[in-house]
């Protein structure tokens, strides 16, 4: 075989290669395209909401910073974020200090419980999004008041003082606090009063400073409801994290 032949062969081996390697990583690269989230982060109104955005997580972990996020809504409220096939977990927020990670402020807006969401090769899937406040997740509980019962007391914190800028959550099922709990009052005055509405039933409660919960916040307190309550009081354990670890002992 002359060399001329030889390098011929060469040549045609190596594009067998090629296209032997491109089929085979075909599929791999395309189950890892994964495909686009979009939709509209709306608020309680129905109206789009400005300055907010989607964090997207691979973990039922939301209490730390995104795996992906994205853009900052405009004026309509759009959003879309690009992710690679898998399973996720979203939710929405808009931070009026411009922050991506930490305690939201009385001001600031949530989704509630993170939706989960997968993504197969090169979907598209389109997910609307409705954040409120704090004080406005309470209030859309006070409106089926004609169903709750009404629970009102103070907040106070580990000697016995008032505790205001708190909040109480109760559940019927959860002994840790979720992301956005079950049932939650609004902020406590400077006095630690507050006002919470829950159906009749068996409840656990806490109190915390800081919203989302801290995490593996515990629902310690527990209620029985069955008519209205006063001068229930409840204290304050589910604090924010210090240097030195979790403050709510």
């Amino acid at each position: 075989m002359t060399a001329q032949n030889l390098n011929k062969l060469r040549y045609l081996l190596c594009l067998v290669l090629v296209a032997v390697l491109f089929l085979v990583a075909a599929p791999a690269a395309q189950a890892a395209t994964g495909g686009t989230l979009t939709g509209r982060i709306l608020d309680a109104d129905g109206r789009p909401v400005t300055g907010a955005e989607v964090y997207v997580y691979d973990s039922r972990d939301i209490k730390r910073p995104g795996d992906f996020i994205s853009n900052r809504t405009a004026a309509d409220g759009r959003y879309h974020v690009v992710l690679p096939a898998g399973r996720y977990w979203a939710v929405a927020r808009q931070r009026i200090d411009g922050a991506r990670f930490g305690p939201l402020t009385p001001m600031d807006k949530h989704s509630g419980e993170a939706q989960p969401i997968e993504f197969t090769n090169s979907a598209e899937l389109q997910l609307d999004f409705t954040v409120v406040t704090l004080q406005e997740a309470a209030r859309s509980l006070e409106k089926k008041r004609e169903d709750f019962f009404r629970v009102q007391g103070r907040i106070v914190d580990q000697a016995d003082q008032p505790l205001g800028m708190a909040y109480v959550m109760a559940s019927t099922l959860l002994k840790t606090a979720a992301e956005v709990p079950e049932y939650l009052s609004a902020w406590s005055d400077k006095d630690g009063n507050f006002v919470l509405y829950l159906p009749a039933g068996n409840f656990r409660l806490a109190a915390a400073t800081e919203f989302p919960p801290a995490t593996g916040c515990e629902l310690t307190q527990q209620l029985t409801v069955s008519a209205d309550l006063e001068n229930f009081v409840i204290t304050a354990r589910c604090l924010p994290e210090t240097k030195s670890g979790p403050a709510n002992k």
